[in-house]
């Protein structure tokens, strides 16, 4: 069955007692050139300190370089820049969050290689 080099890629994890040791991806044609599709994105918020949020992200295809400016006076987000493939998951915590605000998914600007 042939591939389409804009649509497909591979990806390497290296795990030892089930922990992912190291990730990659391989890409068939250059970035500018993929034909990625439109995504959905699924958020949830929790709040697990005074100022501190868990974010979890979902989304229904592979996402290429999903990044989360950080939102005004957060003092730390642990990932803010990565590659999503479909139906994965990435939490990332934000801390440093006014204690006084709730933290919304409209809050959130994502943005993307699309």
């Amino acid at each position: 069955m042939p591939i389409n080099p804009r649509q497909h890629y591979v990806r390497a994890r290296l795990k030892a007692d089930e922990r992912i040791i190291a990730e990659n991806r391989y890409f068939f044609s250059r970035f500018k050139h993929l034909e990625l599709p439109h995504l959905q994105l699924d958020c949830r918020i929790e709040k697990t300190a005074a100022t501190e949020f868990r974010v979890s992200v979902k989304a229904d295809c592979f996402v290429k370089n999903l990044a989360l400016p950080a939102p005004p006076s957060v003092t730390a987000i642990s990932d803010n820049y990565f590659d999503l493939d479909a139906n994965g998951e990435m939490t990332i915590v934000i801390t440093g969050f006014p204690e006084q605000r709730t933290l919304r998914v409209e809050d959130l600007n994502w943005k993307w290689l699309s």
